[in-house]
């Protein structure tokens, strides 16, 4: 799980091709919290079993947007074992700054990262308080 670099735009949209695929997301601070209880290791486990994970099934050509509080406090990663066969993704950003993203601030357990990823049917969404 992970959130994309902060420097990379306001919004993120991620196209999947190939398999379908689950994404999961949670919040940065539930994250945060499962890998003080549990430790890092078993923190993407226990993050499987929580409340507060959402979870979307991307099918071929589907496009998901992350933005708002979604694209800056939430975490992000295709479920692990949710694979049928090969998946490419295409992620696209903005290359202007973002003048309104939070400092920089890595949460501890998780890796920065950059991805290309889009998905079938445009499936774009707010999560809760975004």
């Amino acid at each position: 799980m992970h959130i994309d670099a902060r420097g990379v735009g306001a919004a993120i949209a991620m196209v999947s091709l190939g398999s379908p695929a689950v994404l999961d997301l949670i919040p940065e601070k539930r994250y945060t919290t499962l890998i003080e209880k549990h430790g890092e290791e078993e923190a993407a486990a226990a993050a499987a079993n929580d409340d507060e994970l959402m979870q979307v099934l991307l099918e071929p050509l589907s496009v998901v947007i992350l933005g708002g509080e979604s694209r800056y406090h939430w975490l992000h990663g295709i479920q692990e074992g949710s694979l049928q066969g090969d998946r490419t993704s295409i992620v696209l950003w903005s290359t202007d700054p973002d003048p309104d993203a939070p400092p920089f601030k890595k949460p501890t357990g998780t890796r920065q990262a950059i991805l290309a990823t889009v998905p079938t049917k445009r499936a774009a969404f707010k999560l809760p308080g975004s």
